[in-house]
């Protein structure tokens, strides 16, 4: 899970293509939406693009849905592997809106992708430090 600022490349270029896809019947081909039940794991998703029935509807609600998240500064924008979701923090359990890019969006994006930051571990190490010599001795 890693965590996409609002102030990175990587969310700028994914709002820009959000919005620009809005009203675009290519939109249902490149931008993948899932739906989720709450909480339930990433893996259980299920793909909006390919259901049967009513699928035109159900994915019109989601993807009006996403743009009300990607807007929202209330909600969080993550990805893990190639799925992006929003949550409403890092500790939330439930994840919301799960979304993916295929195709020519997703090679757009390449690279802008976010690399994970490690974290410093704190240790402090002193130099020059060592025993003390007796003088005399």
């Amino acid at each position: 899970m890693l965590l996409i600022k609002r102030n990175t490349p990587e969310f700028k270029a994914i709002k820009t293509l959000i919005s620009d896809y809005t009203d675009k019947a290519t939109a249902k081909k490149f931008i993948l939406l899932y739906s989720l039940k709450p909480y339930q794991n990433l893996s259980e998703k299920i793909l909006l693009n390919t259901l049967k029935k009513d699928s035109a509807v159900l994915y019109s609600l989601a993807y009006d849905g996403l743009r009300e998240y990607i807007f929202s500064k209330n909600k969080k924008l993550f990805r893990d592997d190639s799925v992006y979701y929003f949550k409403s923090n890092s500790d939330a359990k439930p994840i919301e809106q799960p979304f993916a890019f295929k195709g020519k969006l997703k090679k757009e994006l390449a690279p802008l992708l976010a690399k994970p930051v490690l974290k410093a571990t704190g240790k402090v190490i002193q130099i020059g430090r060592g025993t003390k010599k007796k003088k005399g001795v």
